[in-house]
């Protein structure tokens, strides 16, 4: 008897303490500074904990995508919420695919009545996806997870240890800071530009800059949209806002696709996107949005101490509260001054030109572009470098 009451008391402190810790951020109503404010095991759970905070907590304006959209966007930012009039939650997951993000779009839209949805994407084929494979991660944690196992005591013991060491690595609202404030951005952009080369073998870049268009062929293969139909009629039926963002690069990043061959697929992409929204979105609340161009924001400086950027594809929320006021109608820059633009077919045809004179006019107006490029990418990664060196070896 007194092993079975002994056994109850362990377990029932056991939940207790990871009643109050929180560890997961599942419950959410009680946070003391010093004990459990700062979520130390949240980042390592938030597949499980984020579609179960959306079901219960029922946020009417979601963010959703990659780590990209987690990074990017302030879902408490007041044009995406009309004024703090809507409650909003980021449901963008690190390293999601495409397929997890639209399993989490179809998530809530079932179980939360969301009035708002900014989904950011890559330019690409949009899907629809199988969710039975994550279906057990969308149920989300039983209570014997929550309060009884040995992974939440874990998790709640490091909280505890850990509240003066470490710093939150995500809001409450599911913003996340990844490497914000890490004063090492330059090497970020080393290594995101050197890991972009890496899955591209053959590209070499011209060792001086070439102001003229850089376009070469692409095919016109049709791309599975169907995720976008998807939403077409969850706009319709349901009266969902929906913003469709093509995620932004650094002018870094944008040099490589340019130089490298992929800017072809990309407007291709953008452009059956356009066509598919210009013939079947009329009267529906739903645009697509690029947010692709050589400007000052785009091509901010590389420095270890960096206000729109972590990395070449990384941006920080200044930045996507930018693309947030564009996207939700509260900048009213003229069109020459905005940092996206709303996706049609005339719009685009009069786009692509423009983006390769927008190229040329930044890099003759910023003189450090080139060097630090050139600073950034291996020596090997030049037109004619490589061959110099293997004539260097063998001479």
């Amino acid at each position: 008897m007194s092993l079975l009451f002994m056994t109850g008391l362990s377990l029932g402190l056991v939940g207790a303490l990871n009643r109050l810790v929180d560890p997961f951020w599942y419950f959410r109503d009680i946070e003391v500074s010093g004990l459990n404010a700062v979520k130390t095991k949240f980042r390592w759970y938030e597949r499980h904990v984020k579609p179960a905070v959306v079901a219960r907590e029922r946020p009417e304006a979601l963010i959703f995508g990659s780590s990209y959209a987690e990074i990017g966007f302030d879902p408490t930012n007041p044009a995406f919420t009309a004024q703090h009039a809507l409650r909003g939650y980021n449901f963008g997951v690190a390293g999601a695919s495409w397929e997890d993000t639209f399993c989490y779009v179809d998530f809530a839209l079932r179980h939360t009545p969301v009035k708002r949805i900014v989904l950011g994407v890559h330019p690409g084929a949009l899907p629809v996806t199988d969710c039975s494979k994550i279906q057990r991660e969308l149920a989300g944690p039983g209570w014997s997870e929550l309060l009884f196992s040995a992974t939440a005591l874990n998790a709640s013991l490091s909280t505890l240890l850990e509240q003066r060491r470490d710093s939150p690595s995500h809001t409450r609202e599911g913003l996340y800071f990844y490497t914000r404030g890490d004063a090492a951005a330059e090497r970020h952009f080393r290594e995101g530009l050197r890991s972009r080369l890496d899955a591209l073998p053959d590209c070499h870049l011209e060792q001086a800059p070439t102001l003229r268009p850089l376009e070469s062929p692409t095919t016109s293969e049709p791309l599975d949209l169907s995720a976008v139909e998807y939403l077409i009629r969850a706009a319709r039926e349901q009266g969902v806002d929906v913003e469709l963002v093509f995620y932004p690069r650094h002018v870094f990043a944008l040099e490589l696709a340019a130089q490298c061959g992929r800017l072809p697929f990309l407007w291709e992409a953008l452009r059956q996107t356009a066509a598919l929204l210009d013939s079947s979105a009329r009267g529906v609340s739903i645009n697509a949005w690029e947010f692709f161009g050589y400007n000052e924001v785009t091509g901010e400086r590389v420095s270890n101490a960096m206000h729109y950027w972590q990395d070449p594809e990384h941006f920080n929320y200044e930045m996507g509260n930018l693309m947030l006021d564009e996207v939700s109608g509260k900048d009213r820059r003229n069109d020459d001054e905005r940092l996206g633009r709303s996706l049609s077919l005339p719009s685009l045809e009069q786009r692509v030109p423009a983006f390769w004179q927008e190229r040329a006019q930044f890099i003759e107006s910023h003189a450090w572009f080139y060097p630090q490029l050139q600073a950034f990418v291996p020596e090997g990664r030049w037109r004619g470098t490589a061959s110099r060196a293997a004539s260097a070896r063998n001479p």
